[in-house]
């Protein structure tokens, strides 16, 4: 992928929002959001003509804690997609193991319901707004 989302994200955001932005020798064009920013970031990308991120293909959670750096544990990627385009593009929202929570991005993308869900019930990061955050597998 060209790196049109990735600048427009930085031109549009001023850098305030995006902490860091780059493409991997492999996979997809990736940008660091503040957490607090998440849905803003996402409604962007989305509703821009240009780029046409309709799709939101999955979103996981990474539990950081053996990893030497000293980042936030865990690392909530949102993995997007244009089918217009045929591009992707990933995000990454870090966040903190005392206070494991992030906006939930429901209201951009329905899809969004089930991943959060599963990110709760098995890494414990809950979605601020979610609108039925209960467990799919423990009880």
């Amino acid at each position: 992928m060209s790196q049109q989302a990735l600048l427009r994200l930085q031109d549009h955001f001023n850098n305030e929002i995006i902490l860091d932005a780059f493409t991997p020798r492999q996979g997809d064009d990736t940008a660091i959001v503040k957490p607090e920013s998440i849905i803003e970031v996402c409604k962007f990308l989305k509703m821009d003509e240009e780029l046409d991120f309709k799709m939101l293909v999955s979103v996981t959670c990474v539990d950081r804690l053996l990893l030497p750096e000293p980042t936030p544990r865990f690392e909530v990627v949102y993995h997007l997609l244009s089918v217009t385009k045929n591009k992707r593009v990933r995000l990454k929202v870090r966040v903190d193991e005392a206070k494991p929570e992030v906006d939930t991005v429901t209201s951009v993308w329905r899809t969004a319901n089930w991943w959060e869900r599963h990110i709760w019930d098995m890494y414990g990061v809950k979605f601020k707004g979610h609108p039925d955050l209960k467990r799919l597998y423990l009880y």
